[in-house]
């Protein structure tokens, strides 16, 4: 069995480098400039997470003015393509958030927008594909060699270290969910809408969702208080939790080495089945 190879494709895969420049031009204008200086901001936290800042404080430290549309606007797309640099910008814009507008109060093509490029999240390692399926082998291999046996170790403190990066530099963007869903406020579909955003987004990024889901269960329940949550936009609600039905990866929790040198692996999955959904609608239409 060897290890090596999928070890360096996951090093080489979680290595958050700069995937591609921002695609700015230089305009002058006070979000272009912010945008940028938070770029370059981003850059250097990728190589020491542990100096992220722990909360936003770019207005305090910006030397102009941001309108709240070019906010609104920024807020509600991608920034980078990279993840984190993606994350980290806007995570620190909303330190402007007093200047702009409730985004419960946004129109519907610039709310639509907000979910659709809602901030993706940095990679589990713990949840890499081809790992994953590695590691399913060596659970199935009996036991190894010495070489296997330590170049497995090897990984093993590799992918620990890996996941706490992985987990410091999901900051910005976890902070900016939270934010978010506080800023919607508790009434109405779209607070409902972002706790589903939050879930997919939480599974495709390969981390654990069942936190995510408890919160989507108790704010179904709730909603079923909310006058003003209409039936018709809770059946906008149900369908868009129905989508969710087959988001799924497997994570590996704990890589276990015994006496005879075979390789114990335990999973665990995150994913949303249709019981899952199911369980959302009958409390979304006040049925649980």
């Amino acid at each position: 069995m060897r290890v090596g190879g999928g070890l360096l494709f996951l090093i080489a895969l979680l290595s958050i480098g700069d995937c591609a420049s921002d695609g700015r031009a230089a305009s002058g204008s006070s979000i272009e400039a912010a945008i940028k200086q938070l770029t370059r901001e981003a850059r250097r936290f990728q190589t020491d997470p542990l100096g992220l800042p722990a909360e936003p404080d770019f207005a305090r430290r910006f030397e102009g003015t941001i309108e709240a549309d070019d906010l609104d606007r920024a807020l509600s797309r991608r920034t980078h393509r990279n993840p984190f640099i993606d994350a980290y910008v806007r995570w620190q814009l909303i330190s402007f958030a007093d200047d702009s507008r409730a985004l419960g109060e946004l129109d519907e093509q610039l709310f639509g927008a907000f979910m659709r490029h809602a901030p993706a999240m940095v990679a589990n390692p713990r949840a890499d594909r081809d790992l994953v399926a590695l590691l399913k082998r060596g659970n199935q291999s009996g036991p190894l060699s010495g070489a296997d046996l330590r170049r497995l170790q090897r990984l093993e403190r590799q992918l620990n270290q890996m996941t706490k990066r992985a987990e410091l530099l999901n900051r910005p963007a976890i902070g900016f969910y939270e934010w978010a869903q506080k800023k919607l406020g508790p009434i109405g579909p779209r607070p409902r809408q972002w706790l589903l955003c939050r879930c997919a987004a939480t599974i495709a990024a390969g981390w654990p969702a069942r936190s995510i889901k408890s919160a989507i269960s108790r704010a179904f329940t709730e909603s079923v208080r909310d006058r003003r949550f209409t039936p018709s936009q809770r059946r906008v609600v149900a369908d868009q939790s129905r989508r969710l039905i087959g988001l799924d990866r497997t994570i590996i929790n704990q890589m276990t080495f015994l006496a005879d040198g075979s390789l114990r692996v335990t999973f665990s999955r995150s994913r949303v089945e249709a019981k899952d959904a199911e369980a959302w609608v009958e409390r979304l239409m006040g049925k649980w």
